[in-house]
């Protein structure tokens, strides 16, 4: 391919949105079937999602309200349709407004279930997309086997406390499962359903400290752990550990769905790590969470990310040994370029040219790595989609001292490169 950029090419950070500057935390989408075990689960119709605020809008649909007229522009550039075919089984409504880009996933099927679920997220959509506290929202979807798949549908608030809804649908016969489907589906009888949802919780919270496998010692919090001490000293955190473990928060009412791997995964509020509050989590029995799903995992079968920049995300799927990348364009989806490898991560890169450096997202695919040495393809999409650059990178530990550093060696497409470069892009050490 025609390479437009200098060689030289160094990270200064990584950031956890492709739209702009706004974090340093650093992003790890990793697109690759676990090898996981689990079940399934899915919210009904009209489950009741955990509630942000007074202030904040329910995305539970409400049978009595519905909006007309969806405010705000279809996705520009102009020729893009309101609706672009995803994949067999969903097509995707995209809206832009001041406050943000919505992605509304819809099931292509007409049945009767088909249509109320597609009703009941355009209604969804149409709410939302009026809301000034609302920033957008994105899905996920989950192919869980021949004719089931779930839906993540994740809506963001200027609060940063997303909220959630769920749908999983069996193709072949037509049908929304419940919640009951989902168990009966899952083997997993509702007398269990507690004991799962509590256990991913704890697996969940524990993942968020290094304190490991001591935040909870045989499901009970540990007084001396860090949650523990903050538990016994705050009466706020006292009451936010409780209502997360209240059966008012689990029970059969809460929202559920299925992960790729066919896990029982729900929908509720968990304690913060400030204690102050509970915030909506999804997440899955094994504790893996999705809340930043967009920002940090690609989950399931296909996914959407705005890799050059351009305000529209491309679709992204997945295959036994390689990721597609798909662009958006009149009703239907273009390929625009496949990577030979199942783990791919979304970060940004400053590019030096004649005119100085200049920061752009590129798409990093591991290609093999151990504790001394790691292979990276170094992908780059310009705005209007005209060049498409690859570059591959191989960094070897030559000091041995586990970290990237100085007297280490970088190739960069068979040449040798320098530390300055380099430093941060590999996420090595």
């Amino acid at each position: 391919m025609k390479k437009t950029f200098v060689a030289s090419l160094a990270l200064i950070t990584l950031l956890s949105s492709l739209t702009g500057c706004k974090t340093t935390v650093k992003p790890h989408i990793t697109i690759a079937p676990s090898e996981s075990e689990a079940i399934p689960a899915d919210t009904e119709p009209d489950a009741a999602l955990p509630s942000e605020s007074a202030e904040n809008t329910d995305i539970s649909p409400d049978a009595t309200d519905s909006t007309e007229a969806i405010p705000g522009e279809t996705a520009a550039p102009a020729e893009l349709p309101t609706g672009f075919v995803a994949n067999n089984n969903v097509w995707v409504d995209i809206y832009f407004t001041d406050n943000g880009s919505f992605y509304v996933p819809k099931l292509r099927d007409d049945s009767e279930d088909a249509s109320a679920v597609n009703t009941e997220l355009s209604d969804l959509l149409s709410r939302i997309i009026q809301d000034e506290e609302c920033t957008g929202s994105d899905f996920v979807y989950f192919e869980n086997g021949d004719n089931i798949f779930s839906l993540l549908i994740i809506v963001h608030y200027s609060s940063g406390n997303d909220h959630y809804k769920c749908v999983t649908y069996n193709k072949e016969e037509g049908i929304r499962y419940t919640n009951e489907d989902i168990l009966a589906y899952a083997g997993v009888e509702e007398d269990s359903l507690y004991a799962i949802a509590a256990g991913g919780i704890r697996q969940l919270i524990s993942s968020r400290t290094s304190e490991d496998g001591s935040v909870f010692i045989n499901g009970e919090l540990n007084p001396d752990s860090s949650l523990g001490q903050l538990v016994n000293s705050s009466e706020e955190a006292q009451n936010s550990f409780r209502e997360t473990f209240s059966d008012s928060s689990i029970n059969m009412d809460m929202s559920m769905f299925l992960n790729e791997d066919n896990e029982l995964c729900f929908c509720s509020g968990v304690i913060s790590e400030t204690g102050e509050s509970t915030v909506n989590e999804a997440y899955s029995s094994s504790g893996k969470t999705y809340k930043e799903a967009l920002d940090d995992v690609v989950c399931g079968s296909a996914h959407m990310l705005d890799i050059n920049m351009d305000g529209i995300k491309e679709y992204v799927d997945i295959y036994d040994s390689s990721v597609v990348i798909y662009r958006i364009s009149a009703d239907a989806k273009e390929e625009l370029l496949t990577v030979e490898s199942t783990s791919l991560s979304v970060t940004r890169a400053y590019f030096f040219d004649e005119d100085g450096f200049e920061s752009k997202p590129v798409l990093r695919a591991d290609l093999g790595s151990n504790e001394s040495s790691a292979s990276y393809e170094i992908i780059v999409v310009s705005y209007d989609y005209s060049e498409i650059n690859t570059y591959e990178l191989s960094w070897t530990d030559s000091n041995e001292d586990g970290l990237i550093s100085e007297e280490d060696s970088f190739i960069l497409n068979g040449d040798l490169s320098s530390y300055s470069e380099w430093y941060d892009l590999t996420g090595i050490g």
